[in-house]
């Protein structure tokens, strides 16, 4: 029985929390359980146990049947709550089933609850452990997976395991008949509980340590779990958004990807992408922020639109476009296999995951499924300023076409306009966020009072903060960068202060800056061909880009084109092509007349407004305690009591029915000693009960205990009927000793008249 309770506590506490749906707290649920397994289990005790399943199984087909809708209805409501949470964890859009309202929810609860408590008691009873170990394997999974279970789960799964075993078929007379059989059962207890809360303290570690980049030990743990799925070589040489793990390449001749380029030309090709930075850890998308813009981007690729190809999008709804294009292999050879690395001029061809959420750092297929070949990535030629020139161009479309004419119908670039407006909602919101702690460091340098500023000054500002007094250097020594070692320093307030750093120092610190500057802004990492280098490859011959060329950078959002990289640290900077870009900003059309959407020159952003995070609860919210859960606690622990009671009076009903049977089927059998002997035995307990002193007839009965004991003597029935009125006579005098109260306990409590 206490096997079971904890089972379907367990239960309760692994899957309740993971449907919101179901509005009332787990707790409910876990003693309604118990209150369910106990009667179960007294079902099984007093021998109805198989019935019970054939029992279950028929009204729950009757409630099926009878409400089947509700059932439906319901069933699809709690699995849209389990792809709402895939949706968050993998970051992938997955179609929801279509629901009317939330009927159905609390019958379906109940049907499982029942069912569970029923599987629960019966696997407790015949002492069998699958199920209570497939429940501990899924609690397991649940902590260490980050499912929303409450944290009481694996605690209550692993105790009714450990008590399952303590208690095996050979100690059941034990804990019946010995006080001793009570610390068998509570021992083993108490070290299921220890043992389980050592093992939520380790989860919680892991846990903690992969959010919060803290905890050397689980950090080691997390890294090689990824080399080996990733990263076979353990070449890679980018530390992947966890900056405290950066260290430069050993080796600047390390290849990491293999590229053919029919057309070469200076490459920015994107790999990892940072969207929220904290504690010196830049990470993607959080998983409420995943579910949240499902529906965005589930509308977005359905129109076509992707962020990675909007260059290419706006190209198709332009119609002076004059664009050119070029084919690029990439093969890849020590870089991580997580991410694509993809230039920012890809034209959209079928490689591009419709399902997926956001458009950084999604997985990438190297090989064609079909043929098996290396996909080819076409791209359009030319850098940010022919795009930026491409934009403008639709701008301009857009202004300048007659609604009268259907030839010149502005509807593509209209559409095209639509959608990046949305994507652009989309980047303010979640790509200007920055942490307090990063906020305070950027106010040390810019300010806490609100200032609006242009684009091209917030460039400019950005990069003459950067370039006063900073150096590039491949390998820092901050503090807390050492081997194992945390730090409780920010590498971005480190960096600032030593005014030194590498690649990924500069391009934090930028889109720190940025986004505090009010302009929406990420951390990318990848790999960079410079335009002098792709100048020295002839066409179509493959490049080896090595750990040379492993490159960090900041990006910023560009309206009408999307994102475009922004360089800050010494030695990459290409302020020509910076330039030429702001200059046709400036230049852009402004006023009624034209459109100044497009024209970065008359957008302002505001600094100091940078959208702190909202806390998180990944694990779940502590419990809190409302007077009103005890119209549903008192009832139900009320019949847990009553159940409990119930169970005690069944088995020492049947241990009494059991002994007087014993004495019955002695005499039937002609074994006078034994009944004898048996007689004897029960009336010297009530008399000890009892307290009585010598009563009439002890020392005759005395005497033929043993002779039925100890001698050869054969005994006759008379010896036996002797016996029986002496029994008879010793319960006469204690009913008239014992008061009513005491009459009740021994005759419905104890059970031994």
């Amino acid at each position: 029985m206490l096997s079971a309770a904890f089972g379907i506590a367990g239960c309760a506490a692994l899957f309740i929390p993971c449907f919101p749906h179901i509005r009332e707290p787990w707790f409910f649920y876990a003693v309604c359980g118990i209150l369910l397994s106990s009667l179960f289990c007294v079902l099984h005790t007093a021998g109805w146990g198989k019935y019970l399943v054939v029992s279950v199984s028929i009204l729950v087909l009757l409630l099926f049947f009878i409400f089947s809708g509700a059932f439906r209805n319901g069933l699809f409501l709690m699995a849209n709550d389990f792809l709402i949470f895939l949706t968050g964890k993998t970051g992938r859009i997955h179609p929801y089933f279509r629901t009317d309202g939330t009927a159905g929810v609390h019958l379906v609860t109940a049907i499982y609850l029942t069912l569970g408590s029923m599987i629960a008691s019966s696997e407790s009873c015949r002492k069998r452990l699958y199920s209570f170990m497939l429940l501990l394997a899924c609690s397991a999974v649940s902590a260490v997976g980050g499912f929303p279970s409450s944290s009481w789960a694996l605690p209550l799964c692993l105790a009714a395991l450990l008590v399952r075993l303590a208690v095996p078929r050979r100690h059941a007379a034990v804990l019946r008949s010995s006080r001793a059989g009570w610390a068998a059962l509570l021992l083993p207890l108490f070290f299921a509980f220890v043992l389980a809360a050592a093992a939520c303290g380790c989860t919680a570690l892991l846990t903690e340590s992969r959010s919060a980049g803290t905890g050397a030990a689980a950090e080691a743990i997390l890294r090689r779990l990824h080399a080996f799925r990733f990263e076979p070589a353990e070449k890679n040489c980018m530390p992947e958004g966890r900056l405290l793990r950066y260290r430069p390449p050993g080796s600047a001749e390390a290849p990491m990807l293999r590229v053919s380029v029919s057309r070469p030309e200076k490459l920015y090709l994107r790999g990892f992408t940072g969207d929220s930075y904290e504690n010196s850890v830049w990470s993607g998308l959080r998983s409420d922020q995943n579910i949240a813009f499902a529906p965005l981007f589930s509308t977005l690729h359905e129109n076509g639109f992707y962020g990675q190809a909007m260059i290419a999008s706006a190209a198709e709804a332009s119609r002076e476009a004059r664009t050119e294009e070029f084919s690029l292999r990439i093969v890849p050879a020590g870089a991580c296999r997580q991410y694509r690395y993809l230039p920012y001029g890809l034209i959209r061809s079928g490689i591009l995951d419709p399902a997926y959420i956001g458009d950084a750092g999604a997985p990438y297929a190297w090989q064609d499924p079909e043929s098996g070949q290396e996909i080819l990535v076409s791209c359009l030629s030319g850098s940010l300023p022919e795009w930026y020139a491409l934009s403008l161009s639709i701008a301009g479309e857009l202004t300048s076409a007659d609604p009268s004419d259907p030839e010149d119908s502005p509807d593509a670039a209209a559409r095209f306009l639509r959608l990046e407006q949305a994507y652009y909602d989309y980047a303010m919101q979640t790509d200007r966020q920055l942490s307090e702690g990063a906020a305070l460091i950027c106010g040390e340098v810019f300010g806490t009072k609100p200032e609006s500023r242009t684009l091209p000054e917030i460039l400019d500002l950005v990069r003459q903060t950067l370039a006063d007094g900073f150096r590039y250097e491949e390998n820092p020594a901050f503090s807390g960068t050492g081997a194992g070692s945390e730090g409780s320093t920010d590498v971005l307030a480190e960096f600032l202060t030593a005014r030194y750093g590498a690649s990924v120092h500069y391009a934090t610190a930028a889109a720190v800056m940025l986004r505090y500057l009010g302009v929406p802004a990420r951390y990318v990492e990848g790999y960079l061909l410079t335009a002098e280098e792709a100048s020295a490859v002839p066409a179509g011959e493959e490049i080896t880009l090595t750990s040379a060329h492993a490159h960090a950078w900041a990006e910023f959002y560009l309206r009408g084109i999307g994102w475009v990289p922004f360089e800050s640290a010494p030695g990459f900077i290409d302020s020509d092509e910076l330039d030429r870009v702001l200059s046709l900003a400036e230049k852009a059309e402004r006023g009624a007349g034209g459109s100044p959407l497009f024209a970065q020159a008359e957008l302002r952003y505001v600094s100091g407004i940078h959208n702190p995070e909202p806390e998180t609860h990944e694990k779940p919210l502590p419990l809190r305690w409302k007077l009103s859960y005890l119209q549903f606690v008192l009832p139900v622990l009320a019949g847990f009591l009553t159940a409990l009671l119930l169970l005690i009076f069944l088995r020492r009903q049947d241990a009494y029915h059991q002994a007087m049977q014993t004495i019955r089927n002695a005499r039937t059998a002609g074994k006078y000693a034994r009944a004898i002997a048996l007689e004897y035995g029960y009336a010297s307990f009530l008399l000890k009960k009892a307290g009585i002193p010598a009563p009439p007839g002890l020392e005759r009965m005395q005497q033929l205990n043993r002779e039925a004991r100890f001698s050869s003597h054969s005994l006759s029935a008379e010896d036996l009927q002797e016996a029986e009125q002496y029994t008879s006579e010793i319960l006469r005098l204690c009913r008239g000793k014992w008061s009513l109260r005491e009459r009740l306990y021994y005759r419905w409590f104890r059970r031994i008249i």
